[in-house]
């Protein structure tokens, strides 16, 4: 059964041709699996080396400091940031100082579900810390199915009547309401109108943004990392 369902991973990643797929069921399984799990290893690898290529380009090309590492998410952070709460780690860091603080972007992984029927997430996080904000504390997120029982337990989350179109769109909750609605000036909010599904959280003196299960391809790196400075120019 095992080689079955190897079998068909190789089929269906390598399109194999009928006389591959002959060949193939003609290799004894002992054989087989360390040959599968070799090709899927020598695959993944291919990716993340191109991966790792793509971010570097882009650092070298954009005045960035690139850092091909390994490490869990949390560490990663120059602050306590609680996103995310799940276990993940961090690949192909970029950091660039610029006046009063520090822009950075890195790619997220982690997984969700249960042992069998698990999903791997990965996403591109930008980041911008400086020791001396002192920013309103928030977490918002896109709108969710579900928020309306969230409501029952936490409370609506905050709304601005004068933009209806981002209410409807996100989730914003952070512990002073007051501070936020003057925070959330109308720059800053028809700029999140503009955008669909991004996430941005607030620790004071970090500011993260990111779109949940999007990794950011290298045609699109500098956009990402123009549209999260001018929102955090709109912040500051």
């Amino acid at each position: 059964m095992i080689a079955v369902i190897l079998a068909m991973v190789v089929i269906g990643v390598f399109e194999l041709s009928i006389a591959g797929i002959a060949l193939l069921a003609m290799v004894p399984f002992a054989i087989v699996v360390p040959l599968v799990l070799t090709i899927i290893f020598k695959s993944q690898a291919q990716k993340r080396y191109e991966r790792a290529k793509e971010v570097h380009d882009f650092a070298e090309e954009n005045g960035f400091e690139f850092t091909h590492v390994v490490q869990n998410i949390k560490d990663s952070l120059d602050s306590n940031v609680e996103f995310p709460k799940r276990h993940g780690f961090v690949r192909n860091r970029v950091d660039k100082e610029v006046s009063g603080g520090t822009f950075t972007m890195l790619d997220h992984q982690y997984t969700v579900g249960s042992q069998n029927n698990r999903r791997v997430i990965r996403e591109s996080i930008g980041i911008y810390h400086s020791p001396g904000l002192n920013l309103p504390i928030f977490f918002m997120r896109p709108e969710q199915f579900g928020d309306g029982v969230l409501k029952f337990f936490k409370g609506d989350d905050i709304n601005f009547d004068d933009y209806p179109e981002f209410s409807k769109k996100y989730n914003l909750r952070g512990d002073d309401e007051a501070s936020l609605r003057s925070f959330f000036k109308p720059e800053l909010i028809e700029s999140f109108q503009q955008e669909d599904g991004v996430c941005a959280q607030s620790t004071g003196d970090t500011l993260v943004y990111y779109k949940h299960n999007t990794l950011v391809g290298k045609a699109d790196m500098v956009q990402f990392m123009s549209r999260f400075a001018k929102l955090v120019g709109q912040m500051l």
